[in-house]
C-alpha cells in the first residue's frame, strides 16, 4: 500500500469511527461472553492515537471497542483465532458477523460501519508495523470482502444497469441536461458573440430568460452571471457548441442531443457532477467535500445516510451545526438538479442515474473500492484552461495516460507557447511535484520529482482535476480537467484537438500584466503602445489578436518533439 492511499484511508476510516457510538453504548458487546473475547494486539490503540487519530484519546477507545465487538463475534465461532494472522476462514467468520449484523438490522448502520472500519484500521496497523504473520494475500481479501459485506463495494460494473431508455429520459431530466438541450434549440445556427466569445448582452438576457434564470441587471456580461458563465463554458468543454469572436452556433441539433448513445448521456453528467466536487482547497474544504461525496456515494447503496444521520454529525464527528448545514445546502442543490433525491427522509440516487453518479464521485468514501485509486491506461483528453485570462485561453489536448508529469509540462509548454524559462510544479490533492533539477537545487519539502509519476496515476476519472503552475514569480496557473477517457491508446503521444486564444507572453507581469498589455498594443493612444510593441517584437503594422489559436502548428511541434 503507498504512503498517499494510506493517508486517504486513515481519513476516511476517522470519519466512519467517529460517528460510531460512543463507549458507553455497548449494545451489541453482550451478545458474545467475555471468556470468547479476543485482545486487541498490543500497541493498536496507541498507534490509532498517532497515525489516525492524533493525540484523541476518545476517538481511539471507539475505534478499540468497535474492533472488540468483532474479535468477539470471531473468536466465539473460531476459538483458534489468531488476532494477527488471521486465514480466510477467520475472514469468512468476520464476513459473516457483518452480514448477518446487517440483515438482521441489529445495530445502526453507522455503528455496523465503524465495527467493520475498526478491523480494516486493524490490517492497516500490523501490515504497516511488520507484526502480520499470515498469509500475505489475506489482508487484501479481507478488505474487499468486509468492504462488500458493508456495502460501499461499489464498483460501476457491480451496479445493474438500468433500461436504456429509462436511463435516457432520466439522464435528459436532470438539470444540466435539460438546460444543454434548451441551449442548443435556442441557439440553432448562430447568436451574436463578443471578442472574448461571450453571448451579446442582449442575447445572454434572452438565453437566460429562456432558462427560467433572473439575471440581475448588474450583470452585463454573461460571464460575470455564474449559471449562464458554468452552462456555457459546460457546452463547450462537451463540443456540443461552436464560438468564435463573432458568432456561436449548435454543433449538433437538439433532437440529435436527446437520441444520442446513453454513454454519451450519462459521460455528459459525470463530467457535470464530478465537476461539484472540484472547488475549495484546504483540510475544511477537503472535509466538506468527503462529507458531501459520502452521502451521495451511500445514495447508491441499500444504506443511505438520512437528514437526522448527517444532523446527528454534530454529536458523534464534532462538525459544528454550521458545517452540517453547509452539507445539507449542497445536497438540496444536487435536488434541485435532479440526480439526488429525498426518499423516506433518506438522501438516495435514482436507480436509472447511479452508474453516472458514482464514476463521478472524487474518492471512494471507505477505502477499498477497488480500481478508483489505480491509474488509467490508454488516452485522457483533457481539457486545460489558464485562470483569470480574458479573453480565455484554452486548449483540448489528447495526452497518453503512460507519459510522465515531466512529459506533459514539456506538451503544455508547447500548447501554450511557453518559453520554459520559468520554474514550475504540478499540484493535486495535496501533493506535489517538479523537475529534478529544481528538487536538486532548492529546499523542497513533501515535493516528488516529476519524471516517476505519470498523468494516467494522478488523473483516474472523468472530472479528475491537476494544476500547472508556471512561473511563480507571473502566476500562470492551468487548470487540468479530464473530459474523456479512452481505453484504446492513443495513436500519438499528444495531440491538441481544439483551443482558442493566444496564450500570453514570458515575463509580462501575470494575468493583470497580460491585460494591460493587450490594451496598450491594441491602441495606438495608449502611452506604452510603441514600447510594448517592441519589447514583443511586433511591427506597428501587424494586427493583434488575442484571440488567435493555431491549431495545426501546435501539433507540428509535438510530433516533431514526441515521436513514437
Amino acid at each position: 500500500m503507498s504512503k498517499k492511499r494510506s493517508k486517504q484511508q486513515q481519513k476516511r476510516e476517522r470519519r466512519k469511527a467517529k460517528r460510531a457510538p460512543s463507549r458507553g453504548d455497548d449494545n451489541v458487546v453482550p451478545l458474545f461472553p467475555q471468556r470468547l473475547a479476543a485482545a486487541v494486539p498490543d500497541g493498536f490503540r496507541e498507534w490509532v492515537i498517532a497515525d489516525v487519530y492524533p493525540g484523541d484519546d476518545e476517538a481511539a477507545d471507539s475505534v478499540a471497542d468497535q474492533l472488540q465487538i468483532l474479535l468477539s463475534a470471531v473468536v466465539a465461532v473460531r476459538p483458534d483465532f489468531d488476532p494477527v494472522a488471521w486465514s480466510t476462514d477467520d475472514v469468512d467468520a468476520m464476513v459473516s458477523f457483518l452480514e448477518f449484523m446487517r440483515d438482521r438490522e441489529a445495530i445502526a448502520t453507522d455503528q455496523l460501519r465503524a465495527i467493520g472500519f475498526a478491523a480494516l484500521m486493524l490490517s492497516d496497523f500490523l501490515v504497516s508495523t511488520g507484526r502480520w504473520s499470515g498469509s500475505p494475500d489475506v489482508p487484501e481479501l479481507a478488505r474487499e470482502r468486509i468492504m462488500a459485506a458493508l456495502g460501499l463495494s461499489l464498483l460501476t460494473t457491480e451496479i445493474a444497469s438500468a433500461d436504456e431508455e429509462l436511463e435516457r429520459a432520466a439522464l435528459l431530466a436532470t438539470a444540466p441536461l435539460s438546460q444543454l438541450t434548451a441551449l442548443l434549440g435556442w441557439l440553432g445556427d448562430g447568436r451574436p458573440t463578443t471578442a472574448s466569445r461571450w453571448l451579446k448582452p442582449a442575447a445572454a438576457r434572452e438565453l437566460a430568460a429562456v432558462l427560467g434564470w433572473d439575471m440581475p441587471s448588474n450583470h452585463t456580461s454573461m460571464s460575470s452571471f455564474a449559471p449562464l458563465r458554468d452552462l456555457w463554458m459546460y457546452a463547450q468543454t462537451l463540443q456540443l457548441i461552436e464560438v468564435n469572436t463573432s458568432r456561436a452556433w449548435a454543433a449538433c441539433d437538439e433532437n440529435s442531443w436527446q437520441q444520442a448513445p446513453v454513454e454519451v448521456l450519462r459521460a455528459a453528467l459525470t463530467f457535470w457532477i464530478a465537476s461539484a466536487f472540484l472547488n475549495g482547497d484546504g483540510e475544511v474544504a477537503d472535509e466538506y467535500t468527503e462529507a458531501v461525496a459520502g452521502v451521495v456515494f451511500l445514495g447508491c447503496t441499500d444504506g443511505p445516510n438520512t437528514v437526522e444521520d448527517i444532523d446527528g454529525w454534530v454529536d458523534t464527528v464534532g462538525f459544528s451545526p454550521q458545517f452540517v448545514q453547509a452539507i445539507h445546502g449542497r445536497l438540496a442543490l444536487f435536488v434541485d438538479e435532479g440526480w439526488l433525491t429525498v426518499e423516506g427522509n433518506a438522501y438516495v440516487v435514482p436507480e436509472a442515474l447511479r452508474m453516472a453518479v458514482v464514476a463521478a464521485m472524487p474518492r471512494p468514501v471507505g477505502p477499498g473500492r477497488g480500481g478508483v485509486d489505480a491509474s488509467v491506461e490508454g488516452e485522457l483528453l483533457l481539457r486545460v484552461e489558464l485562470e483569470e485570462v480574458t479573453p480565455p485561453v484554452w486548449r483540448i489536448i489528447a495526452v497518453d495516460a503512460s507519459v510522465s508529469l515531466a512529459d506533459v509540462h514539456d506538451i503544455l509548454q508547447i500548447a501554450f507557447d511557453w518559453e520554459d524559462s520559468h520554474l514550475h510544479q504540478f499540484r493535486a490533492d495535496g501533493e506535489r511535484w517538479m523537475p529534478a533539477q529544481a528538487l536538486e537545487l532548492g529546499d523542497w519539502e513533501d515535493v516528488d520529482d516529476e519524471r516517476h509519476t505519470t498523468i494516467g496515476e494522478v488523473l483516474t476519472r472523468v472530472g479528475a482535476q491537476l494544476t500547472y503552475e508556471y512561473d511563480f514569480g507571473d502566476g500562470w496557473t492551468h487548470v487540468i480537467t479530464v473530459v474523456d477517457i479512452a481505453d484504446d491508446p492513443a495513436d500519438l503521444v499528444a495531440e491538441v484537438r481544439d483551443g482558442g486564444g493566444m496564450s500570453p507572453l514570458d515575463d509580462v507581469g501575470g494575468p493583470p500584466g497580460w491585460e494591460d498589455f493587450t490594451m496598450a498594443v491594441s491602441d495606438p493612444s495608449h502611452p506604452r503602445h510603441t514600447e510594448l510593441r517592441e519589447w514583443a517584437g511586433y511591427p506597428r503594422d501587424r494586427l493583434f489578436d488575442a484571440t488567435r489559436f493555431d491549431v495545426a502548428s501546435v501539433n507540428r511541434q509535438l510530433r516533431r518533439v514526441f515521436v513514437r
